[in-house]
């Protein structure tokens, strides 16, 4: 007796899966394998934005510590209002040519308010009329202790 290649139960009956059980099956993997994905890319998207924020604070906090430790407050204005920093791995606005900016201005005779700024460009969120820009911003206020 010749064994046949087609599946049969004991009972007689074929079995095994229709062609249309198997395209829906696949339909159903498809689209879970999409939204998976999906969600994959979200979420990478969402650590390097994190990863790109952390840089940013962490750049902004180096600088204004650098201010705050500053010796002479005769000399804090003149030594770091309008200087400009770069971020490693941050990529600046088009209208800057660097991602942070310190800003020094005069509160009272014997105090200073400091402002550091860190803005960059995340191509992720632009739109087709708006730039994707962040911006981290410490400040603080200073006084001359001398003065206390």
């Amino acid at each position: 007796m010749a064994r046949s290649n087609q599946l049969r139960s004991r009972g007689g009956e074929w079995s095994g899966y229709t062609l249309v059980e198997v395209v829906i099956a696949m339909s159903v993997f498809a689209v879970l394998a999409l939204s998976v994905s999906a969600s994959i890319a979200s979420a990478m998207q969402a650590a390097t934005r994190s990863d790109d924020r952390d840089r940013a604070r962490m750049e902004a906090t180096s600088h204004m510590e650098e201010v705050i430790a500053h010796p002479d407050f005769g000399t804090l204005m003149s030594t770091f209002n309008g200087d400009t920093f770069d971020v490693p791995g941050l990529t600046p606005p088009a209208s800057q040519e660097k991602c942070g900016a310190v800003t020094v201005t005069s509160v009272t005779a014997d105090s200073v308010r400091v402002d550091v700024v860190v803005t960059w460009h995340d191509a992720s969120l632009d739109s087709a009329d708006v730039p994707g820009v962040l911006t981290v911003e410490l400040n603080t206020v200073i006084a001359d202790r001398a003065s206390l």
